[in-house]
């Protein structure tokens, strides 16, 4: 048991996984049964493989969400200046009336 561990410590100390994915993978794999980690272990490159692509997918969904998120509060702010340009062309407007 105490080789496995330090064999997966090793194998992601080398995979350069990001590191939640990493820590994940620390925080569960103790608690699996021998069988299960020895499987882990015999299909390593494979297990890499789809953590890296899950997580380039991942992060390429929050730099989406970023970019809409900002795109929104552009969109929010010119509104709202729109409404204060109107709102003072509206108060301007009934002073002049009141001066006339």
């Amino acid at each position: 048991m105490t080789l496995q561990n330090t064999e997966i410590l090793r194998r992601i100390s080398i995979s350069e996984l990001h590191p939640d994915d990493a820590r994940e993978i620390l925080r569960i794999f103790p608690v699996m049964t021998e069988e299960k980690q020895l499987q882990i272990l015999e299909t390593w490159d494979s297990i890499v493989a789809n953590i890296k692509l899950h997580r380039e997918e991942l992060e390429q969904e929050k730099e989406i969400l970023l970019i809409q998120a900002l795109e929104n509060i552009e969109s929010d702010l010119e509104a709202y200046g729109r409404t204060l340009v109107q709102s003072g062309a509206k108060k301007d407007l009934s002073g002049l009336k009141i001066q006339i």
